[in-house]
């Protein structure tokens, strides 16, 4: 398990938070959540700085990893003292740290944080999160389009928004083959080519589906086709034609394919335009890309999600001791956020179920039965 430390950032002012093969950020809304994946990125926004031991620098808050945190007035905790520092560490086999200085009033509110302290106990390239790869998509990723463009890549990824899809799966074949780890594979007995893993990944979810892809060298641009049950026999259709929830997991699915062991990959709201079936089976295929040795950290809202997580450990495909669930709750007293991880035993079983814990349809079930009782 690692351990993930944020101090003095947003609405965290001094919290731990465990990381482990993989981790969901569960919790209700405006809890902490999305700051913690903020911090998260703006610790490997540091590492892309390739400051080294530099202090001084300024290390930017809006642009990068789609990061839009504002000014620094907007990242310093309301409770915090002006000179206070932000702090960001992350503990595993090494030891890194950084540490940030606001302003000191208001009328110097800047669009950076200036990088004050920087510390790596251990080889900075063999750390998580600072790996050459790195994976991230953004809640707002693209939705269909008729093309996308395409560029060159230090390695292989479909941005944070999903913008390169079409370009992974077309270079497939044309520029470089990617070999699907076995251990991911929907059928090991098909071909592990990239492009027919990621046909039958899509076809789990959305059953008759077939992706395609082809790159415009002239036009600079690469497109998606869609064949589906719906078109005629061997005509393809533009995404644009097809469901949001085809565009929107498409990225997720090649991500999870082609990401090194020993990375981080992390995913916002996964089970957004899924039907309820889908979001158990793509839990299902995260946790089998967090067993082969990609550190997966996903922020959830949805429960059928944690069931497939659950059908994955009592299934075995996923160790439980590789899975932690960071419960985000708000301290009534003092508004501000705690983290309450939760395990899972060998038949999936949840450590403890705090109150607010996905526990809404037996509320609403609870309430109709009254309304039907006293109707």
């Amino acid at each position: 398990m690692i351990n993930f430390h944020i101090e003095n950032f947003k609405c965290y002012y001094n919290t731990d938070i465990p990381i482990n093969y993989l981790t969901v950020l569960a919790g209700a809304n405006g809890n902490g959540k999305s700051t913690a994946i903020q911090a998260l990125l703006m610790m490997r926004n540091t590492y892309d700085m390739r400051m080294e031991e530099y202090a001084d620098a300024n290390i930017e808050l809006n642009g990068p990893y789609c990061l839009s945190l504002g000014t620094t007035l907007d990242v310093i905790p309301v409770e915090a003292e002006r000179n206070s520092k932000m702090v960001l560490s992350l503990s595993e086999n090494n030891k890194f740290l950084a540490s940030y200085t606001y302003p000191l009033s208001d009328e110097h509110a800047e669009l950076s944080l200036r990088l004050s302290e920087q510390r790596c106990l251990g080889d900075k390239e063999e750390m998580l999160l600072f790996k050459n790869a790195f994976y991230y998509l953004n809640a707002e990723r693209i939705g269909p389009r008729i093309s996308q463009g395409i560029k060159m890549h230090k390695y292989a990824n479909v941005g944070w928004q999903g913008e390169y899809c079409a370009q992974i799966l077309a270079e497939n074949s044309s520029v470089r083959v990617f070999a699907v780890d076995k251990e991911r594979a929907y059928d090991t007995e098909k071909s592990l080519d990239l492009l027919t893993q990621t046909q039958l990944w899509m076809q789990k979810l959305f059953p008759g589906i077939i992706i395609n892809s082809e790159i415009n060298s002239k036009s600079l641009t690469a497109q998606i086709s869609i064949t589906h049950n719906y078109t005629s026999s061997g005509a393809s259709v533009l995404s644009t034609n097809v469901g949001f929830g085809v565009s929107y997991v498409l990225p997720l699915i090649i991500t999870g394919l082609i990401a090194e062991k020993g990375t981080m990959m992390i995913v916002e709201n996964p089970e957004a335009h899924l039907h309820p079936s889908a979001q158990t089976s793509i839990a299902e295929f995260l946790a089998k890309i967090a067993q082969t040795g990609v550190y997966v950290v996903v922020e959830t809202h949805s429960d059928h999600f944690i069931n497939g997580i659950q059908i994955a450990v009592a299934e075995k495909q996923l160790a439980p001791q590789r899975v932690v669930i960071d419960y985000v709750n708000q301290i009534k007293e003092t508004h501000r956020p705690e983290i309450k991880p939760i395990t899972l035993s060998e038949k999936a079983e949840l450590s403890e179920w705090p109150d607010g814990f996905f526990n809404q349809t037996q509320k609403n079930y609870a309430r109709l039965f009254n309304l039907r009782m006293n109707g």
